[in-house]
């Protein structure tokens, strides 16, 4: 991060704080409650930002002046946005949440040359549990369920035109746990488990214009959240048993029904994640020892046990292929918080590295890359932390 500038008029303070991937702008209470009446606020941009940014950067503050202060909890506000769009301008309170079950969604990108950016919170999207990613017709999906007793399905989208969307409730399609998504044969499918005590496994499917009644798997019972993939010519689905038995399941659809379950010589605590990679299914899982653990299979029957990784984890992983290599991401073990990352390097993990990103929950990994996008960003979505 470079050096904060700032001005100051009176009792007004405006700072902004610049990043590889975006910029801050922050200001004071009487910053945000004098908005429309700070003289000569354009020119005063200008000498922090680019020149000819700082005319639509002072339009877009007046514009969403209302939004803004509600925003404000009187400690002030930072307007986020990222240099793919500088006009964005989220509006956050200038201060960490100060409850204890912080539910708010997070994102965080990653570069090769820069490392993971700093979070930014979503502005008004809530989770209970982790959320799925898939990018689906140019754009970027979030599923994720609602917050405390929400139980229902939420869906924010991504349209590179038009920003991101608010929450959408899904019609009649219900979870305890964390969703999973993978587009399949022009369709993007979303497989969850049922609510409460309902552990069934149910699947829906979107067209691109709505999702379709859920449907429950024929006999495929878990305790957690599912993983999908794609390998070969099915869709693949690995999940953990129900209640008591934490074996790992296996799945697959073909287009027309799921196969029985197969029980697989691994053994998992938490939501599993799964990715093609290099011409093999990879599994990466929480043992009973809080370990993680990885296992690989050439021809999606027969699975082995590959090693494990160097980290003790509280919940279950995320796995996502980005420049040729598979990467990692995870929640630490017990009270830590913090989300570490490792990266595949030939048959084995890079030794963790801590993020600035904290979250209890299992989160979600994707390589994306938008309509405008100029380069290429390993995109993690999280559920913040609860302590």
């Amino acid at each position: 991060m470079e050096p904060s500038q700032a001005f100051q008029i009176d009792n007004v303070q405006i700072s902004i704080s610049t990043h590889w991937w975006g910029f801050e702008l922050h200001l004071n209470e009487d910053a945000v409650q004098l908005l429309e009446t700070i003289r000569d606020l354009a020119e005063r941009l200008a000498k922090l930002l680019d020149p000819e940014l700082a005319p639509v950067i002072k339009l877009a503050i007046l514009i969403e002046k209302e939004w803004i202060k509600l925003v404000d909890q009187g400690n002030g506000v930072k307007l986020v946005s990222p240099w793919v769009s500088p006009t964005m301008l989220i509006p956050l309170p200038d201060s960490q949440p100060t409850h204890v079950d912080d539910n708010s969604l997070y994102w965080t990108v990653y570069d090769p040359a820069k490392g993971w950016s700093e979070d930014v919170r979503f502005p008004a999207n809530h989770a209970e549990v982790g959320p799925a990613l898939a990018s689906f017709g140019g754009r970027l999906m979030c599923v994720h369920r609602g917050a405390a007793d929400d139980s229902f399905l939420l869906r924010t989208t991504h349209d590179p035109d038009q920003g991101w969307s608010r929450d959408q409730r899904f019609p009649a399609h219900v979870t305890s746990s964390e969703p999973a998504m993978a587009v399949f044969r022009d369709r993007l499918y979303c497989v969850h488990k049922g609510d409460g005590g309902d552990s069934s496994l149910w699947w829906t499917t979107f067209d691109g214009t709505a999702w379709s009644q859920d449907q429950c798997f024929p006999a495929h019972l878990s305790a957690t959240g599912p993983a999908v993939t794609v390998f070969g010519d099915r869709l693949v689905c690995l999940h953990r048993g129900a209640q008591s038995d934490d074996s790992v399941f296996s799945t697959a659809f073909d287009g027309t029904s799921w196969s029985p379950d197969r029980r697989l010589p691994l053994h998992t605590t938490s939501k599993v994640a799964v990715a093609a990679f290099q011409g093999r299914l990879h599994c990466v899982h929480r043992n009973s020892d809080g370990d993680l653990w990885w296992a690989t299979t050439a021809d999606g029957t027969n699975w082995e046990t590959a090693g494990r990784l160097y980290t003790y984890t509280s919940s279950g992983p995320a796995l996502a292929v980005y420049n040729d290599r598979l990467h990692c991401v995870y929640v630490g073990g017990g009270s830590d918080g913090a989300l570490y990352w490792s990266v595949l390097d030939g048959d084995q993990w890079t030794p963790p590295t801590r993020m600035s990103a904290r979250g209890n929950d299992v989160p979600a990994l994707i390589f994306y890359r938008g309509k405008y996008g100029t380069q290429d960003h390993l995109l993690c979505v999280h559920r913040g932390y609860r302590s």
